[in-house]
């Protein structure tokens, strides 16, 4: 898109293909947290709730 975004940026299409591509890079960003993208921070937050839980037990 980055590249559609360079061949009509002298063009009248450019806010057309900003538009869809701003709406796209929202559109990601809305959806992230539900896909498997964000596995590896939800990981990092399970294993660090381990530990802790770990440490106050002992």
């Amino acid at each position: 898109m980055v590249i559609i975004l360079l061949v009509v940026r002298e063009t009248c299409f450019m806010g057309v293909a900003l538009a869809i591509h701003l709406g796209l890079v929202c559109g990601f960003f809305l959806i992230m947290p539900f896909s498997k993208f964000v596995n590896c921070l939800y990981r990092l937050a399970a294993l660090l709730a381990d530990a802790g839980e770990r440490q106050v037990a002992s």
